[in-house]
Formats: C-alpha cells, sequence, structure tokens
C-alpha cells in the first residue's frame, strides 16, 4: 500500500456538517484498516473527545488512534502518553491576559479538562458538542499562574469580522515559541510552536517508523495546512477554506459528500 498511513482532521473533513460519521466513511475507513493501513484521527479536539470515534472506526487498537490538542498530545491505545508538548508557561498567561482584557471569551486545555472562568452558553455548547469536561475555575489566568499549570493550548472565541484584526496582532506581538490559527470560523487557537498537526505527523511518523511520502493527510482549515503540506499526499476537502486548497497535491469531495472515503478509495484501494 503506497500510503500506509492517514492521519485526517475531524471537523469539518471526516464527520459531515451535523457531526455524523456515514456508512459509506465508517466501512471504507474499516477496510482500509483490514488491509494494513493506520488511520488516525488528527485534531485539535481533546483526545478523550476523539478517541469514542475510533471505536465507530474499528482503529481503537491501533497503537496510536488519535493525535489531539492540534498536535499537542499523542495518547497510545491504552491511553498512556506518547508526547505532550506545553506551552511556555509565561506565554500561556501572556496570551490569557490579552483576550481576558479585550473582553474576548477563553478558556485553556489541560490533560483532562477544559479551564474555564465560569459556565456560560459558550462553553456548556461546547462540552456538548465535544463531550469533554469542563472545570470551573474563577479567572482562567490566575488559576493558571498562582497553580503553576501547565497548558496544552488556548482557544479564544472571537467574532469572525475580528479576525484579521487578531491575527494581525498577533503577529505584531512576535511571540517566538507559539504557533497561531484559525481552526474555524470563531476559534483562534494557540499551541507551542513545537506543536501543531505537521509537528503531530512528524512525532507519529518516529513513533511507527514510516516516512513522511508514506503518509495522506486531510484537512479544512487553517490548523491543517502544516500537515497537508508535510505529508506525503496532502488532501483539502471541497469544503476547505482557498488557502487550504492552494497548498494541497488534490481537492476532494466535501465532508458531507464523503471526500474522505472517496479518496481512500481512488488512492490507497487501487481502484
Amino acid at each position: 500500500m503506497k500510503y500506509k498511513v492517514i492521519l485526517c482532521d475531524f471537523d469539518g473533513t471526516l464527520a459531515t456538517t451535523d457531526k455524523r460519521l456515514t456508512d459509506y466513511t465508517v466501512s471504507t475507513i474499516k477496510e482500509y484498516v483490514a488491509r494494513g493501513g493506520i488511520f488516525i484521527i488528527c485534531t485539535g479536539r481533546m483526545h478523550i473527545s476523539a478517541v469514542e470515534y475510533t471505536k465507530v472506526l474499528g482503529t481503537e487498537h491501533q497503537k496510536i488512534s488519535v493525535v489531539s490538542m492540534q498536535g499537542a498530545c499523542i495518547k497510545d491505545k491504552d491511553g498512556e502518553t506518547l508526547n505532550s508538548v506545553y506551552l511556555e508557561h509565561d506565554t500561556a498567561l501572556k496570551v490569557l491576559e490579552y483576550f481576558e482584557n479585550k473582553g474576548e471569551y477563553v478558556h485553556v486545555y489541560c490533560d483532562d479538562a477544559v479551564l474555564v472562568e465560569e459556565y456560560n452558553d459558550i462553553n456548556l455548547n461546547y462540552q456538548k458538542l465535544c463531550n469533554v469536561p469542563l472545570r470551573k475555575v474563577g479567572k482562567v489566568s490566575d488559576f493558571v499562574k498562582n497553580n503553576n499549570h501547565k497548558c496544552l493550548k488556548v482557544l479564544a472565541v472571537i467574532p469572525p469580522e475580528k479576525v484579521s484584526y487578531y491575527l494581525d496582532e498577533f503577529d505584531k506581538m512576535n511571540l517566538p515559541d507559539v504557533k497561531y490559527f484559525m481552526a474555524s470560523r470563531s476559534y483562534f487557537e494557540i499551541v507551542s510552536k513545537y506543536a501543531g498537526k505537521e509537528e503531530g505527523l512528524r512525532e507519529v511518523c518516529k513513533i511507527l517508523g514510516v516516512d513522511k511520502s508514506e503518509v495522506m493527510a486531510f484537512g479544512d482549515n487553517g490548523n491543517d495546512m502544516g500537515m497537508i503540506e508535510e505529508a506525503g499526499f496532502g488532501v483539502a476537502v471541497a469544503n476547505a477554506r482557498e488557502e487550504v486548497k492552494k497548498v494541497a497535491d488534490y481537492v476532494c469531495e466535501s465532508n458531507d459528500e464523503d471526500g474522505v472515503a472517496k479518496t481512500i478509495r481512488k488512492y490507497c484501494f487501487d481502484e
């Protein structure tokens, strides 16, 4: 098989718009795995949020079935951490305080929960969508500071009309030890410069002993661009942002048209 490993974004790529995995997609991935392939969900979600889907896809017994937190966390099939990359503590504080002072919603991901200031519609809806535990801690920057808490990722929810403003602001801040990108129309995410999905791909290759030329990667948003460029064959779904399509080797059908599954059958099954 030319592409022994597939790394695939979940939301907006593998899952349909209403967050389903179609029967066609599930059966295709199960067949790919049965033929000897390794299919890995590579997502901004927490591990606990993504791992439930591996049981549906039949990938839960692989050594690696999920790369989570935008590449900042890799766990094995038993839930043991193989790699984790945290933000520098002072940098995480600076980012948190920046968004808090701007009056924007912000929360932090640690190993086992999402730290929030208080429960509100944003994080309760997020909890319902992603099935993750929330921990109410008061002002998040104060909690991180006072407890010397380690942060895997920071997420700010910003109005779509302010996206360009905040991207420009972060460019001007010139933080040397972070990566930042839009993971959706409103999710502005910050991770360590040693994380990102492209770094997750490289780490997977090391752990599994494969070359990146043997890896196929799928995505739809700005956080997927590095992974798509790094892979031997990078694919953007038809609903991807235009800048993502430009760096891809191939543009497939949309997430609502089984684009991932159709591409696997086309390029991995010799159909």
